[in-house]
């Protein structure tokens, strides 16, 4: 095990008093393109990452679900028929959320003990709420081990199944009811009203591979990368909440705009249509839209030059992408532009693009691997300079999904 590791297990045995029999990691993710797509039922291309959340757990007899997290060093324990928000640990609504979300589906379980750690950051934008959601149902699934069929229908394996090899992989039906499931956690107890792409990619990452996602018909690809170019996340030091008025307004004008151009979401509207009917929208709604109709197009056009090997095209995407960010959808920060800029102006950076819901959080920078040392050094000094701020920058691998 890693030093995270042992460090987990020994919060672990000294919260709860017992050694933990489960572990499970969950990824977090890069969103690549597709920025605020998916709630529009549009496309996304993401990839999980090797920055993950780990949990460990073992069943307790009381009948309480207690939960420690070293991240801040928090504490959180509740009765099973007492499951509700607590104003002073709002980081257990993502838990708690996920364990009602898969109790409705019929998921049956008793009281547990679980620790969360890892290398997986708070706040940067690689979506470490849905990585609790994730490890949330993967530990519940260790613990009371269940399958799910295509149509839904939960299925308790019996203590007589529990092999190995019952729980070695998630089909592709159960790994799509369980992010739906994470998705409901964060819609309708946590607030946030995000789409699938998150959970889903946590899931769903494969090493040296792209998920593309269709959030209209809930499907995915995997799509090749190249080896030769890696990612760097930049964290802007501005963190970000994804409850707030400003991405639900995002989600709000995009929803109003569909309305009145007449579909049933902006997936189906092209860019033609749009500026030819834009009079028909307020400024927020065209801006947000327009944001968005572009941003699906990208994604077309951007896995179009990935198959066709054109990378310093699809760098132009990302580009593409943060300018529209800024000055579209404005969901952008200052910060986040400086480093966009500034990478601009690197030898071996091909694009940048803010990932995540914005409003803070990180940048994604795509750069040579052989210009990856001089590129971080680079970037490091002048964000300092021109900011005054320090900044660390994270080299992410693309990685398989949550196990």
């Amino acid at each position: 095990m890693g030093e995270s590791a042992i460090e987990l297990d020994r919060i672990f045995r000294k919260e709860f008093g017992t050694h933990p029999v489960h572990r499970v990691r969950a990824p977090g993710r890069i969103e690549i393109l597709g920025n605020h797509t998916d709630y529009n039922e549009g496309l996304v291309l993401s990839a999980a990452i090797d920055l993950a959340l780990e949990a460990v757990s073992a069943p307790r007899m009381d009948g309480r679900i207690a939960l420690a997290t070293l991240h801040g060093d928090r504490r959180e324990s509740f009765y099973l028929d007492q499951i509700q928000k607590n104003p002073e640990e709002p980081w257990a609504d993502y838990i708690k959320g996920t364990l009602l979300a898969l109790r409705r589906r019929g998921v049956r379980f008793t009281g547990f003990s679980m620790a969360l750690g890892g290398n997986l950051p708070v706040g940067s934008g690689v979506s470490s709420s849905a990585a609790v959601e994730m490890a949330t149902a993967l530990t519940l699934r260790k613990l009371f081990p269940f399958r799910i069929t295509r149509s839904g229908h939960v299925e308790a394996i019996g203590p007589k199944k529990r092999t190995s090899e019952e729980l070695s992989a998630l089909t592709r039906d159960e790994i799509l009811h369980i992010a739906r499931a994470g998705r409901e956690a964060e819609n309708d107890f946590v607030g946030a009203r995000v789409g699938i792409m998150d959970q889903l990619t946590s899931l769903a990452g494969n090493t040296e591979r792209l998920v593309s996602i269709d959030c209209r018909s809930e499907t995915y690809t995997q799509v090749p990368w190249p080896a030769d170019f890696a990612w760097v996340l930049c964290p802007s030091g501005s963190t970000h909440a994804l409850v707030t008025n400003e991405y639900n307004s995002r989600r709000a004008a995009c929803e109003r705009a569909a309305a009145k151009l007449g579909v049933k979401a902006l997936r189906d509207v092209t860019v033609a249509d749009l500026h030819k009917n834009h009079k028909s929208l307020d400024q927020e709604e065209y801006s947000c839209a327009r944001h968005v109709v572009e941003e699906i197009a990208r994604v077309v056009h951007g896995e179009r030059a990935l198959h066709l090997g054109d990378i310093e095209q699809f760098g132009q995407y990302l580009w593409d992408s943060h300018e529209s960010s800024k000055n579209n959808f404005h969901n952008s920060s200052p910060l986040q532009d400086l480093l966009v800029d500034i990478s601009r102006n690197i030898p071996g950076c091909l694009g940048a693009r803010l990932t995540g819901g914005g409003f803070g959080g990180s940048t994604l920078h795509l750069v040579d691997r052989r210009q990856i040392e001089a590129f971080v050094q680079k970037i490091s000094s002048e964000f300092a300079r021109l900011s005054g701020k320090e900044m660390h920058p994270v080299t992410v691998l693309v990685s398989s999904g949550a196990v």
